[in-house]
């Protein structure tokens, strides 16, 4: 279901009177308290964990001739996999990318009083503003290419479809009729609605979320 037919499903659900809402813009009333409590549980569920599959983004951008710094993608990184950043040559030759936390970056003399060479990177980090920052130049253009998850997607258009599988489209209903009883202390519709959410969570966290995480492995020269 879109946008607006789920609207349509917690308002129907809920037994609030009405064909409504007739579009998303709809702000005031009812059918604007409708329409925000989808978008918050579509949100929240997105939220309640940082690594799920459907979040999972392959990223890969270009790091210019001599350039140290370069910014996060405009689509937004929420969390990155640091311990996937590669470097590669246009033509194919590549190596990993060891991270550093800013923390150890900024107190080792190694990248913090050096002046950068002019070779492949070995060495990123995250700086505070969300840039990352390379401890060498080089000469040519790099493709920086690494693992992350995305932030999580906003539904605008009525035509808009949630990002997960179809078959747990429900647990946006879910939450949203959650919301509903608890706004009008309606407590049976907010526990059945609960109980719902819960065994459907359960099942889209075993399809959802990686077997097996990735995790930074210990790095041992700057510990």
């Amino acid at each position: 279901m879109n946008y607006l037919e789920i609207a349509r499903a917690v308002r129907a659900q809920s037994g609030i009177s009405g064909e409504g809402p007739s579009n998303v813009n709809e702000t005031v009333g009812i059918y604007g308290d409708v329409l925000r409590w989808v978008r918050e549980a579509y949100n929240e569920i997105q939220t309640e964990y940082e690594n799920w599959n459907f979040l999972h983004v392959n990223y890969a951008m270009t790091l210019p001739n001599l350039f140290l710094e370069m910014s996060m993608p405009t689509e937004g990184v929420r969390v990155i996999a640091k311990e996937t950043f590669v470097w590669q040559f246009q033509l194919g030759d590549k190596n990993r990318i060891q991270y550093v936390p800013y923390s150890v970056w900024k107190i080792k003399d190694e990248f913090a009083l050096k002046t950068p060479k002019i070779e492949e990177p070995s060495y990123v980090t995250i700086l505070p503003n969300g840039n990352l920052l390379f401890n060498s130049r080089f000469t040519e253009e790099l493709l920086i290419s690494f693992e992350g998850y995305r932030e999580p997607a906003v539904m605008v258009n009525s035509t808009d479809i949630p990002i997960f599988p179809a078959q747990y489209h429900d647990l946006i209903q879910f939450k949203a009729l959650m919301k509903y009883g608890a706004y009008y202390n309606a407590q049976e519709v907010y526990k059945a609605n609960e109980i719902a959410y819960k065994n459907l969570l359960s099942k889209m966290k075993y399809s959802e979320l990686p077997r097996e995480n990735l995790v930074t492995p210990t790095l041992v020269p700057f510990a």
